[in-house]
């Protein structure tokens, strides 16, 4: 059996208006360490094979010396790319952040590469962190009725799973198995 997810721009566009603003914490110092605050989308782009490119702005708070720094982003570019990671209830969709480009308020191009050099590498450090457990949500024991003489549950749980990125929708494909249980044999 086959689930097969699509989301289009309209129903990724409502579910980010949703979702942000928010703040990504980049170090264990939760909010007194460093972090990137990232407002609502004002683009959302398909990048068939990659991802997710969204267009936002928003805020950065570092630490340098000891000493908290923060700075406005203008703009940033942000991507963030699917990825089914396997294990053994049925696996994990991950989605590994990155920051593609900065424009920081009254900071040269050259120190807003640098910056967005350090972020991306405390993104990745941390990458396995947004995920969906499709694998223990779906996981599913459902005990029959008694009138059903024999069969004792149904069992459901993803076998396989598959994510795509199209020009034009994000697409998520499940493999799931089914399965009654039956009683243990008296004995």
């Amino acid at each position: 059996m086959h689930i097969f997810a699509r989301l289009e721009e309209a129903t990724l566009k409502a579910m980010l208006d949703e979702l942000l603003p928010v703040t990504i914490l980049l170090d264990k110092n939760g909010p007194d360490g460093r972090w990137v605050s990232i407002q609502p989308t004002t683009h959302v782009d398909f990048v068939a094979g990659q991802g997710l490119r969204l267009i936002t702005s928003g805020e950065i708070h570092w630490i340098v010396a000891g000493m908290p720094v923060d700075a406005t982003l203008h703009s940033a570019q942000l991507m963030l790319r699917p990825e089914v990671v396997p294990e053994k209830h049925g696996g994990r969709l991950v989605f590994r952040p990155s920051l593609e480009a900065a424009d920081l308020k009254n900071v040269p191009s050259w120190l807003d590469r640098g910056i967005v050099k350090l972020v991306n590498g405390l993104l990745e450090s941390r990458g396995d962190e947004l995920y969906w457990d499709f694998g223990r949500t779906l996981q599913l024991s459902v005990a029959t009725p008694p009138t059903l003489v024999g069969v004792q549950s149904l069992q459901l749980a993803v076998n396989n799973a598959a994510v795509a990125v199209t020009a034009s929708a994000f697409e998520l494909t499940l493999t799931m198995g089914l399965h009654f249980q039956r009683p243990p044999a008296a004995g």
